[in-house]
């Protein structure tokens, strides 16, 4: 949701003043807010979108297969379930950095409840979300410098922030390890082997749309450049990887090498020349897009491809066509991912909440979570494999893949980013769109 460099620009999330209308079952609905935004090199302060816990009913816990004894590649060793067992309850916590969900209490809840019913222990999760990553990565650096426990047990965010963390030698090998059998479920979402591995698969900046206005025509980037969206689009704003990330998807779309600079100055002229005279405005504000979508005074907002989940998941008039689907050209992938810092104090309860946060139950939240549509939608992430499909719940299953990429779409057309090199451009390329853009 996750990312080597910590991003040039400030971190930016944007609090939605909207809120979504129409909740399903119990607990919290999410204030719609911006995406974490990816991280690039020179750590910056950001603001943390916060949401106002809600009780959720007492979690039950999906089976699960019960093996009797368990390679831990971290601890290099194979315990028996008993003496698993007896290593978690000794290590007793574990510390989650990760993004602030509306389901975060419920997570919590779940996983412990989890624990309990395979190994009969109680454990306590401490899930971390009011820091920003930039500040998370300094922790880890600080106690590694320091040669001190690591401050977090698992760090669960964007791409980029593994990256730096495993260039700082930071991240620890987890694979193989039998408590990560989650793991060979994974096929539509590259691995960083041994260090790494995805829990979500289709984050991504796109075009959200009114499928009754332009479905039937619009497949790619430079359609955003048709006459009929003239004033009928928003587009980003100068700043971040929201910005980022469309100018590199419009170079897909003119067959431009995001990575050859003149081929890329040429696909922001493109962007400058023929789509930014259709913007309605430039906003990255996901209240002010959905304000805008509901009215029917755009038929395009580029954002985050989470607001086609929470506007089609929110009940609210003149959404129910609001959708999502890969372009032709491509998407930048811009997922989340969770790893180890080394010196991790509670190893194996680490593990085992990578291996339930990648398993159905951690993917698919079911009713004992208790939580809105619109949190379901903003903590589900896409299909990591074809297993996952038969864990799409029956309420979404007709409408699943009006907001949300088939396995397919995500093998074709979801394309993996050289951070790196994004980190040493982004702000040429935002100063070039700056002065056409705003």
């Amino acid at each position: 949701m996750q990312r080597l460099q910590i991003r040039t620009g400030a971190y930016l999330f944007v609090v939605a003043a909207l809120v979504l209308l129409t909740a399903c079952g119990g607990g919290e609905t999410p204030t719609p807010t911006s995406r974490p935004p990816r991280a690039t090199n020179t750590p910056r302060a950001t603001f943390t979108p916060v949401f106002t816990p809600t009780p959720s009913a007492t979690p039950t816990p999906l089976p699960s297969p019960t093996p009797s004894n368990f390679f831990v590649a971290i601890l290099n060793r194979r315990l028996t379930r008993a003496e698993l067992a007896d290593v978690l309850r000794r290590e007793g916590t574990l510390t989650v950095a990760g993004w602030n969900y509306a389901a975060r209490d419920a997570m919590v809840k779940q996983f412990q409840a989890w624990v309990q019913n395979e190994f009969g222990v109680d454990v306590t999760l401490e899930y971390v979300a009011e820091e920003t990553p930039a500040t998370f990565l300094q922790k880890v650096y600080a106690a590694q410098q320091a040669q001190q426990p690591a401050p977090y047990d698992v760090v669960a965010l964007d791409e980029n922030i593994f990256t730096d963390a495993r260039q700082h030698n930071a991240a620890e090998k987890i694979l193989p390890s039998d408590l990560l059998d989650n793991a060979a479920r994974i096929e539509t979402v590259p691995l960083h082997e041994p260090y790494a591995l995805p829990f979500q698969a289709a984050a991504t900046i796109a075009p959200i749309f009114h499928n009754d206005a332009v479905g039937a025509w619009f497949h790619d980037w430079s359609d955003l450049a048709d006459a009929r969206l003239k004033g009928r689009i928003t587009i980003p704003q100068a700043e971040g990887v929201e910005a980022g990330a469309f100018l590199i998807g419009v170079a897909y779309s003119q067959n431009q090498d995001y990575k050859n600079p003149d081929q890329m100055r040429a696909a922001i002229d493109f962007v400058c020349k023929q789509i930014v005279p259709n913007a309605f405005k430039a906003t990255n504000d996901f209240a002010e897009m959905q304000q805008l979508l509901r009215e029917k005074k755009i038929d395009v907002a580029v954002a985050w491809n989470m607001l086609a989940r929470l506007e089609g998941l929110s009940g609210a008039d003149w959404t129910d066509d609001i959708m999502f689907r890969p372009l032709k050209s491509g998407q930048p992938a811009l997922n989340g991912y969770a790893w180890i810092p080394k010196g991790a104090p509670h190893p194996a309860l680490a593990q085992l909440w990578v291996n339930w946060r990648l398993s159905d139950a951690g993917q698919f939240p079911n009713a004992a979570w208790d939580i809105s549509k619109q949190a379901w939608g903003e903590y589900q992430e896409g299909l990591l494999g074809e297993s996952y499909v038969r864990a799409i719940p029956q309420w979404l299953q007709e409408n699943y893949f009006k907001v949300y990429p088939t396995v397919n779409d995500l093998k074709a057309l979801y394309r993996p980013l050289d951070w790196n090199y994004y980190a040493e451009h982004e702000a040429e390329w935002l100063t070039q769109y700056k002065e056409c853009a705003e």
